[in-house]
């Protein structure tokens, strides 16, 4: 039984060069997460897309290994992954999701009044971390251009949809 399904932000791509469109991808090694989707998804968008595990993402930018990555601004900020690549380019090649579920066969042995309860928690719950998570966004993305991080918001997004 699916609860909720809280939007946890669009992914865009960080190096140290703007990325408008899919050839300025051309060349550049882009680290993204272990998935085959991923990986596909961000050959076809023109980049090299190269799974790279969490931890060495700082190092393989700062050594050449890997050109960029993508995430959100939050993680951008977080790990301090914004020294070593200064541009962030608000490519919005991917969506997160964080989802809440219950067991079918769990929820059907619950009371139609604790079910409707539940419910009713799961949609506050839903909606705080909604606010949470723009309200941190927010806050990443004024830390970033404090940091000297340019974003680049001139990207054309449609061109990568049709690659």
């Amino acid at each position: 039984m699916g609860l909720f399904f809280l939007d946890d932000g669009i992914r865009h791509i960080y190096a140290n060069k703007p990325v408008r469109n899919p050839s300025d991808l051309k060349g550049l090694k882009i680290r993204v997460m272990t998935s085959d989707v991923m990986v596909d998804a961000m050959n076809a968008m023109g980049g090299i897309a190269t799974p790279t595990a969490w931890p060495e993402i700082y190092t393989a930018i700062e050594q050449g290994t890997i050109d960029g990555a993508e995430n959100s601004p939050n993680v951008l900020w977080g790990p301090k992954q914004y020294e070593v690549a200064r541009v962030y380019s608000l490519t919005a090649q991917f969506g997160c999701v964080t989802t809440l579920f219950a067991s079918k066969k769990f929820w059907d042995t619950l009371p139609a009044d604790l079910q409707r309860e539940i419910r009713k928690a799961a949609d506050v719950a839903n909606q705080y971390g909604r606010y949470i998570y723009l309200a941190e966004q927010n806050k990443a993305f004024n830390r970033l251009g404090a940091a000297g991080v340019k974003t680049i918001r001139d990207v054309d997004v449609e061109a990568s949809r049709h690659e």
